[in-house]
C-alpha cells in the first residue's frame, strides 16, 4: 500500500488498539524497538499482540543508540530471529536500512 502509513509512539497495546480501526486495517506493520537491554521480552509481546490482532509484522527494526553496545544488539536480533520468523533488522544511525523493508510488497 504505497503512500499509507501510520505512525504511532506507544505501547504495543495503544498501538494494536489504534490498528483496529476499519480504515487501517490490513496496513503491515513495522515494530521498533530499542537495540538495549529489555528488548527481547517487549519486542516479542508486541509481535505477539500484533498477530493475535490478526495484523500482519512486516519487519523489527532495532533502534541502536549510539550507547548500545554493538554484540549485545546482536545478540538480541539473534534471539529475536530465534523467535520470530520475520525480517529483523538493526538501525544504526543510517535510514538506507528501511528501504529493505518498504520493498517488502
Amino acid at each position: 500500500m504505497e503512500g499509507r502509513h501510520v505512525e504511532r509512539e506507544a505501547g504495543a497495546r495503544a498501538s494494536v488498539e489504534l490498528l483496529r480501526r476499519p480504515e487501517l486495517m490490513g496496513l503491515p506493520v513495522i515494530v521498533v524497538a530499542r537495540g538495549g537491554l529489555g528488548t527481547i521480552n517487549h519486542t516479542l509481546l508486541t509481535v505477539e499482540a500484533i498477530a493475535r490482532d490478526r495484523q500482519t509484522v512486516a519487519a523489527v527494526v532495532l533502534s541502536c543508540r549510539p550507547e548500545d553496545e554493538p554484540a549485545f544488539v546482536e545478540e538480541n536480533m539473534s534471539e529475536i530471529r530465534r523467535r520470530f520468523d520475520g525480517l529483523v533488522l538493526a538501525l544504526r544511525g543510517e535510514l538506507r536500512v528501511l528501504d529493505e523493508v518498504l520493498a517488502l510488497d
